[in-house]
């Protein structure tokens, strides 16, 4: 098992939070990074920094490890270990490009939930994004079902 610390989509409620829905979560943890949304402004990606940054920790198999190593595979990130403010040993997925830090995109924090609903509101369920999303084990919620669930 890996203790994975996750910021961004794979949060309780984000887009791609299904990958670990399965998994136990270990709770809400900190660790050092700088996070910033990506150049269209949509997604968060996480740079090594000094900043204190939320998220949560998992405790995943190898095959919920490989869906996230299969999701983020097309970025290009350092995948280390790192102490988290809470005392635990995280892998931490740090995005490498630094030319991707738009000093005018940092962020504190991100809304998963947030997100998830905007981007089920301007997606089309025929689209490659849409696709992509139901390929890797996603399913759109019912309008009677919370995006946290």
């Amino acid at each position: 098992m890996t203790e994975l610390f996750v910021y961004g989509t794979l949060t309780t409620g984000g887009k791609w939070h299904h990958l670990l829905e399965n998994e136990p979560l270990l709770g809400k943890d900190k660790v050092e990074g700088a996070l910033y949304l990506e150049k269209g402004g949509y997604l968060p990606i996480l740079f090594v920094g000094t900043d204190l940054i939320a998220g949560e920790v998992y405790s995943v198999s190898l095959d919920a490890y490989k869906a996230v190593v299969d999701l983020e595979g097309d970025a290009d990130y350092d995948v280390v270990t790192v102490m988290s403010v809470g005392g635990r040993a995280v892998t931490v997925f740090y995005f490498k490009d630094e030319t991707q830090k738009n000093p005018d995109q940092k962020i504190e924090e991100f809304d998963a939930a947030a997100y998830f609903q905007k981007w089920l509101a301007a997606t089309p369920p025929d689209s490659p994004s849409f696709r992509e999303f139901i390929r890797l084990g996603g399913s759109a919620p019912t309008q009677d079902e919370p995006l946290d669930h």
